[in-house]
């Protein structure tokens, strides 16, 4: 994996996402992210599990994380040069928000939004009500506190977060 680059990056945590996605479905849970991170010959990958409507057990993370570690070994994703921790949790109260159905069942929370770029060399990070997607799913509708709704392409989100309330 030397000189690699993001997109490749994005393939491998999107194939594996699948992998996991499937084992998860089986179990009656679903992914909310999954992670590659780190660099050289040391990784950190970290697949994030939900239970819409419940909680995510000890019980739950390790036995997807055994399965996982299973298929990942069998299938060489990562090559065996390079070492990974595997690491299988809940997404925690500032959960990243990734997919679609993710921006739909947490319309009306507060969230954190941090874009790639200064469009127009203005703000990177906002933080507001998510208001859900654009009819095309293509824009994030964002309503800052005192200020009118704001759509963000997609394309443009580095991170998007809930905000967590105590």
């Amino acid at each position: 994996m030397e000189g690699e680059t993001a997109p490749l990056l994005a393939r491998l945590e999107e194939r594996i996402g699948a992998i996991a996605e499937g084992i998860a479905q089986a179990a009656g849970l679903e992914t909310a992210g999954v992670e590659l991170r780190g660099g050289g010959r040391r990784r950190w990958l970290r697949v994030y599990l939900d239970r819409p409507g419940g909680a995510i057990t000890l019980a739950d993370c390790e036995a997807v994380s055994r399965q996982l570690g299973a298929v990942l070994d069998a299938e060489d994703l990562i090559p065996g040069d390079i070492s990974y921790t595997l690491e299988v949790s809940s997404p925690g109260l500032d959960r990243r928000l990734v997919k679609t159905a993710d921006f739909q069942r947490f319309a009306g929370e507060k969230v954190r939004v941090e874009l790639r770029s200064r469009p127009g060399g203005g703000r990177r990070r906002f933080s507001g009500v998510l208001e859900g997607l654009s009819a095309d799913n293509t824009k994030l509708r964002l309503r800052p506190e005192g200020a009118a709704v704001m759509e963000l392409g997609r394309e443009e989100l580095a991170s998007v977060r809930l905000v967590p309330r105590f």
